[in-house]
């Protein structure tokens, strides 16, 4: 399971080489330079440590092409579009109707490079104009694909980085009865958490969670900021069971996998 998982990954790779090959109408521009569009706070834990199977799918962009991180909350606009303008590809880590998605839309005329969407979330169904914008779209799940309009290039990519998130050695000391990993927003329901019984383990980017924190340290619950992913691997290891409280949107299947 591990070992599939992470080959889905590989096609984010396996995708560029063959844009490498595509020529915009009217120009022989080749793709060498490729950016990494994302949103995150650069006040957070998380801005200095993330990691993960799209992190390292990324490290892997590096064997074959120029390629950089663009932090978009650290931009003003107009050195954000020149920022994006010196690539010829973007990968926009994002979703729908986000704050990224209407600024790219917005200076759509000041953006030169190819445009792909490496779909994050489940909360928007995109129409047909919406996805056409996007020269390319990953989705992460089968069951998001459904509810997806097909785009002309959707691709599968999802997957985690099995060097560090494998099974352990040994039998490690289980020290939580439940593990959850995720930020805590409402729609991942993390309050839930409430209704279990034992040691209870809550991982994630706690920015702007104040409320929740409180109430699920008030009844015993361990809460604890955003991790590295050696730490976040034998987080789970010494865990029983590992907890997605989320329903259809909130995400959680990269959790199971890493688990």
């Amino acid at each position: 399971m591990y070992k599939s998982q992470f080959i889905k990954n590989k096609r984010l790779t396996e995708y560029f080489l063959y844009l490498r090959k595509i020529r915009r109408k009217n120009t022989d521009r080749k793709i060498s330079k490729i950016g990494v569009l994302v949103s995150i706070n650069p006040e957070s834990r998380k801005f200095w440590i993330w990691h993960d199977g799209f992190t390292e799918a990324v490290e892997k962009l590096k064997n074959d092409f120029s390629t950089s991180m663009i932090f978009f909350d650290t931009y003003k606009p107009k050195e954000l579009v020149d920022e994006i303008n010196a690539h010829d590809f973007i990968i926009v880590k994002s979703s729908w109707r986000t704050t990224m998605d209407y600024f790219l839309r917005k200076h759509h005329k000041s953006i030169h490079p190819y445009l792909g969407l490496m779909i994050s979330g489940s909360n928007h169904v995109s129409t047909a104009s919406e996805q056409d914008f996007y020269h390319v779209v990953w989705y992460e799940t089968e069951w998001y694909k459904k509810r997806m309009i097909r785009h002309k290039n959707a691709f599968h990519t999802f997957g985690i980085d099995t060097k560090i998130m494998h099974p352990p050695d040994g039998k490690p000391e289980k020290q939580y009865d439940f593990i959850t990993v995720g930020a805590p927003k409402k729609y991942k329901r993390l309050e839930r958490l409430l209704d279990k019984k034992g040691k209870r383990l809550l991982i994630g980017d706690l920015k702007n969670s104040d409320a929740l924190i409180q109430r699920l340290e008030k009844d015993g619950v361990v809460v604890e900021d955003f991790q590295d992913y050696h730490t976040l691997s034998k987080k789970y290891h010494q865990s029983k069971v590992c907890y997605i409280p989320c329903r259809l949107h909130g995400g959680g299947d990269r959790s199971l996998l890493e688990a």
